[in-house]
């Protein structure tokens, strides 16, 4: 399978608050559509979108149109720059990583200070980050997430694989411009949902 190109081939300039609809086409690098893709974690494409200051991010599933072609309406909060990670995996080919960036209308606001807690509360939810020290670039690594309800503290009852996976991380490098080197998307070792997500 020839190596892909990915393009935006539509270029809105999205404006903040208001729907925006992003087409991506895939091509050889002859610029033959890629017109057969093989579906993993249950969708044909992964596109996540992710703020330059890391404030917003949206993990979407586009639309096939054929052709090569896939479609998304969303709606961006605030203005800046972002990049379009599409994640996708031709027929008879290796899963494929792209970046592409885009400019949203406006400024950006002020981006809060990195939050260096291991615990978060996000909704009713909380989430406690354990990692092995000390952690060492080029080696394997144990992620795991505890999660527990927030105001009894007792693990979650209900937790239910999504996309095929027991759990899902996306980790992103912060420098600008992102490159597909700079994204990590890794599933739970065990597919069983338990109080503890081990990745």
């Amino acid at each position: 399978m020839p190596t892909t190109h990915t393009e935006l081939v539509n270029s809105p300039t999205p404006i903040p608050q208001q729907p925006t609809t992003f087409t991506l086409g895939i091509r050889t690098h002859t610029g033959e559509a890629v017109t057969q893709f093989q579906r993993f974690q249950e969708e044909l494409m992964h596109l996540i979108i992710v703020s330059e200051d890391f404030q917003v991010f949206q993990h979407l599933h586009p639309r096939y149109l054929g052709e090569g072609q896939f479609q998304v309406t969303t709606t961006l909060p605030q203005g800046g720059r972002y990049t379009l990670i599409a994640d996708y995996k031709p027929a008879g080919a290796k899963e494929t990583v792209a970046m592409l960036p885009v400019a949203v209308q406006g400024t950006p606001p002020a981006a809060p200070a990195p939050i260096a807690q291991t615990t978060q509360v996000i909704d009713t939810t909380a989430v406690e980050l354990k990692l092995p020290q000390p952690l060492k670039a080029g080696l394997p690594v144990a992620v795991a997430f505890r999660l527990r309800d927030a105001s009894t503290q007792q693990p979650l009852p209900d937790l239910r694989p999504y996309l095929g996976e027991a759990g899902h991380l996306v980790i992103l490098r912060a420098t600008t411009p992102l490159k597909p080197s700079d994204y990590l998307h890794a599933h739970a070792l065990d597919r069983q949902p338990k109080e503890t997500i081990v990745l």
